[in-house]
């Protein structure tokens, strides 16, 4: 058996790892597909966004083998959208067999996860997190460019349902978009029992793009709403978490102006198989020219340890590529 070779610093260890499994999305969101960029079709069988293909389930098992042997512990699985990929069900079903993986969880857009909530609980998924930027209709469909909101919200419910417990809503905040919205979503959450995050937006001009909002007006925001008090440490993930007097938690995700590079404790591989250091900084090693080479599971552990030695001591707080081409 190949020895952990969890990267450790004084107060960070890398134990996760966000999978992209495709970059293919049906829907259009501001903050992950800008305007100009030229969105390719679904049609495109396993392309990438990048044109190249996407992992097959066989590969994504021999890197999630060597990511369990380098002390990757949670494995969520990302995209685009990942329930695009046919093969979804197999993909996770192939993760949950790998000894040493504590879980797998998913984030999703939400549109056809009414039809397939049970099926992945079947399959073997933990946790979804569900991408929400607005409650109302035509914010809605502003924002992601598809008229689906209604499907999302039944697959909130169905993801209840089914168990994937605690569903997390996630809803990037943009000025003048969605801002006002953050009453009626924090509200949402409460009513129906999930725990929203509000999270800033990133973009090439970090503070300075006009969307932005700072994770001190957010929480400003939902405190006009409802009393909340911080909910304790988050065990190294990005959110910070407040709750309130009934119990409900809320999160706030602030990597520009609050960066947590300290206590990051993931990477993340593309679908097409390279493995990301940092969402924001550049530093990566391709998995993909690795793993068509024939490495074997040695190789690709070391490959995880030269990722995690790329990780910067803080970014820079500007996205340098798109959000679609790297899995969130």
């Amino acid at each position: 058996m190949i020895k952990s070779r969890v990267m450790q610093t004084e107060r960070r260890k890398i134990t996760y790892l966000r999978l992209s499994v495709t970059a293919r999305c049906d829907q259009r969101c501001i903050y992950c597909r800008p305007s100009g960029h030229v969105r390719r079709s679904l049609d495109e069988g396993g392309k990438s966004a990048s044109g190249t293909n996407e992992l097959s389930p066989a590969e994504i098992e021999r890197v999630a083998r060597a990511a369990a042997a380098f002390g990757i512990r949670h494995i969520r699985i990302t995209g685009g959208e990942p329930l695009l990929r046919s093969d979804v069900l197999e993909i996770i079903s192939r993760l949950r067999a790998i000894d040493g993986l504590y879980e797998v969880s998913m984030t999703t857009n939400g549109i056809s996860l009414s039809r397939k909530a049970a099926a992945l609980v079947d399959a073997g998924l933990a946790r979804i997190n569900i991408s929400l930027p607005a409650i109302s209709a035509g914010r809605y469909c502003r924002i992601v460019g598809s008229d689906s909101l209604r499907a999302v919200l039944s697959g909130i419910a169905a993801a209840r349902r089914a168990g994937l417990e605690p569903v997390k809503l996630n809803t990037v905040v943009l000025r003048g978009m969605n801002d006002d919205e953050i009453p009626e979503i924090v509200q949402l959450g409460i009513q129906e029992g999930v725990c929203v995050r509000f999270i800033e937006f990133m973009s090439p001009e970090g503070k300075g793009h006009p969307l932005f909002v700072p994770a001190e007006e957010i929480l400003a925001r939902v405190g006009n709403v409802v009393a909340v008090e911080p909910a304790g440490p988050s065990h190294c993930g990005p959110a910070k978490y407040y709750r309130t007097s009934s119990g409900a938690r809320i999160g706030i995700i602030a990597p520009v102006s609050e960066p947590f590079c300290d206590l990051c404790n993931r990477l993340r591989l593309s679908s097409d198989g390279r493995l990301r250091a940092c969402l924001i900084e550049p530093g990566e090693v391709d998995l993909g020219d690795l793993l068509r080479g024939g490495a074997d599971t040695e190789t690709l552990v070391s490959a995880f340890a030269e990722a995690a030695r790329m990780k910067p001591e803080r970014h820079c707080g500007r996205l340098h590529t798109l959000m679609a081409a790297i899995g969130g």
